[in-house]
């Protein structure tokens, strides 16, 4: 599917070529009460995701098992991933939709995700990968929340989400090398980050980190680190998940009772989040778009810190250490 890339000038922020036609064309106006969710490809986006629009739809959280998550908080440059002329055929897919009219209508065609955005209600949940740079300008004075991660952990994911839903056909050292110089959708990593934490100060930005979120969220030995700007737990025990559901829900102007912060933690949860995801099992392949990959791996992966170190090797380490500390 990835046939030409772009940089933007002079952030030198790489993209699918698709995306200067979604810039020509874009006609998207954000409101003011509009909710950003801003991150680096998998960073806990999609668990952010979930997080936030439980916690602002609250009094209608049933619909989170109703409508797919990608409906409710939809994919801001989704078009720049959808060539001008269409998708293939997505009818060999089981899909969560009534008819293949409906998917096509979402997914298929050029050009539908910004009316599907204008068509929802106030306060909207958008997500994007465009650092915040490359958005409208107003969206600054949005609500913002960006989620970092550790690199080798993201790399790790990202590699596998690359090499199973799409024609990345090099190896995992070939990727690494690629990252670390920047030639990565949506990258370069360190400078997408680093843009968002010289904002972490600004009142109407939340920065959060996969770490804080997953060891809230997952019984487990680490403890996570320590940070002045996260919401980082102290301890993987559940009532810092409790915590930071709080805290969440403060910076987004909500007061929950405890069944409520309990039903958002349900709901959140890797396991819920699973049976849920429309990208995932039975539910939802991409396989005949691109039949040399096997993609029975979920979408939703293990949603825990530390992976890395059962996939890399010194030296893949060593280079990546490099690279952050640098």
């Amino acid at each position: 599917m990835v046939t030409k890339f772009i940089r933007s000038i002079p952030d030198g922020y790489v993209m699918l070529a698709y995306y200067s036609e979604f810039q020509k064309k874009n006609t998207f106006k954000p409101r003011e009460d509009d909710i950003w969710i801003v991150t680096f490809l998998r960073s806990g986006t999609t668990w952010t995701q979930e997080l936030t629009w439980c916690i602002v739809n609250i009094d209608e959280i049933e619909d989170a098992r109703k409508f797919p998550l990608w409906f409710r908080t939809p994919f801001y440059e989704w078009d720049c991933l959808v060539p001008p002329d269409g998708l293939p055929d997505l009818s060999q897919l089981a899909i969560p939709f009534d008819t293949i009219e409906e998917a096509d209508k979402h997914f298929q065609k050029h050009g539908n995700m910004v009316p599907h955005l204008e068509s929802l209600p106030s306060p909207r949940v958008i997500k994007t990968h465009l650092p915040i740079s490359l958005l409208p300008p107003e969206v600054r004075k949005n609500k913002i929340i960006y989620v970092s991660r550790n690199p080798k952990d993201s790399g790790i994911s990202y590699y596998s989400l690359f090499h199973t839903f799409d024609s990345f056909m090099g190896t995992l050292d070939d990727f690494i090398e690629q990252s670390i110089h920047g030639i990565s959708l949506w990258g370069p990593h360190w400078k997408h980050v680093r843009e968002h934490w010289e904002m972490r100060n600004e009142p109407n930005v939340c920065f959060l980190t996969f770490e804080s979120l997953c060891y809230d969220f997952h019984i487990g030995k680490l403890k996570a680190p320590r940070s002045g700007f996260a919401f980082t737990a102290t301890n993987p025990h559940r009532q810092n998940a409790i915590e930071e559901i709080e805290r969440l829900a403060r910076f987004l102007g909500k007061d929950l009772t405890q069944e409520q912060t309990k039903a958002v933690e349900e709901e959140a949860s890797i396991e819920r989040m699973r049976e849920k995801s429309p990208v995932t099992e039975s539910n939802y392949r991409w396989k005949h778009l691109n039949p040399s990959r096997d993609t029975a791996e979920s979408f939703i992966r293990g949603g825990r810190v530390g992976g890395w170190r059962n996939v890399l090797d010194e030296d893949q380490v060593e280079k990546i250490d490099k690279y952050i500390r640098e």
